[in-house]
């Protein structure tokens, strides 16, 4: 269910101008930025 909503926010969010879409982005992925600073922390 949830993938299907996130699919659908994201064609919403294609049709946004770039500002927009960010902040929609950044709302519904606040884990994703993380994921590279983590990977430094694990080594």
């Amino acid at each position: 269910q949830r993938s299907r909503t996130i699919e659908r926010k994201l064609r919403t969010v294609q049709e946004l101008p770039q500002e927009e879409a960010n902040a929609l982005l950044g709302e519904a992925i606040e884990v994703e930025p993380d994921n590279e600073q983590t990977d430094n922390d694990e080594t």
